[in-house]
């Protein structure tokens, strides 16, 4: 993904916006995996913490 965020800049410069919807559509994903898994990942770092 990051290759392709990297296409919309070139050697004048970069189109912001392109590349800003671009940073944004490959966060979106892992925002989705961090919300569902969330408290999985929580209890996990206290039970690990406990020992």
């Amino acid at each position: 993904m990051q290759l392709g965020i990297a296409s919309f800049s070139t050697q004048r410069g970069a189109n912001w916006s392109y590349v800003l919807a671009a940073a944004v559509v490959a966060v979106i994903p892992m925002l989705a995996l961090f919300l569902v898994f969330q408290r999985q990942m929580v209890e996990s770092i206290k039970t690990s913490g406990l020992k």
